[in-house]
């Protein structure tokens, strides 16, 4: 249940007054705890921040409470609440008037809506809903079709990228092998000229002995 992080539902309003009604106005420590603890809070789903519940808090909206219900009084019959109540049970009775409204509107929904899935059942149920849910399972099974293709588009693509990089890789490799082995053989033809021009060198006079 979505409820806003400062205005109080009306469930959380009427299990105050209660609360404040079995207290008493002078015990608002214990008037947090049971509301910090209460069941029907936590199974609406109610989240409050941790401080939402504190003494102070509590005091303030049951006061806020007071103060609109003896501005609304002008406004009811005297049937509906009578001024020989206690303002706390005078309270506590306009917000389960409240809360009771509250309830049958959630019902009236939860009816309108339970209706309307129950006539789609029955519609499909008479196959009038055969052609729509065709139509519906051909969109979808196009729809994979066209990812499956568009998979293995990528998967083509990126096979052709791996591959110009291994062709690239071997190039090189191919090119410095080349490199290599044309080196090797300036040095080979090198090393014999080298050692060809030593050979035919005159060799120096030996020197006379004295």
């Amino acid at each position: 249940m979505q409820a806003n992080n400062h205005e109080w539902t009306i469930l959380e309003k009427l299990l105050l007054t209660q609360a404040v009604h079995k207290y008493g106005e002078n015990m608002w420590f214990q008037v947090a705890r049971v509301l910090k603890q209460h069941e029907l809070i936590r199974q609406q789903g109610i989240n409050r921040p941790s401080d939402f519940y504190s003494q102070k808090n509590c005091s303030f909206q049951y006061y806020l409470l007071v103060e609109q219900l003896e501005s609304e009084t002008t406004h009811m019959s005297r049937n509906d609440l009578r001024n020989d109540m206690p303002v706390v049970v005078r309270v506590a009775r306009h917000l389960y008037a409240q809360r009771m409204e509250e309830i049958k509107e959630s019902l009236k929904n939860n009816l309108s809506e339970f209706s309307q899935l129950a006539g789609e059942v029955n519609s499909i149920r008479s196959g009038q809903w055969d052609s729509h849910l065709q139509e519906k399972l051909s969109q979808q099974q196009n729809g994979d079709q066209k990812a499956e293709a568009v998979k293995k588009e990528e998967i083509h693509v990126n096979g052709q990228k791996d591959t110009n990089i291994d062709t690239t890789n071997n190039d090189d490799k191919e090119n410095k092998i080349m490199d290599d082995a044309g080196g090797a053989k300036r040095a080979t033809h090198e090393y014999g000229t080298v050692q060809e021009t030593k050979t035919t060198q005159p060799l120096l006079p030996s020197p006379q002995k004295q």
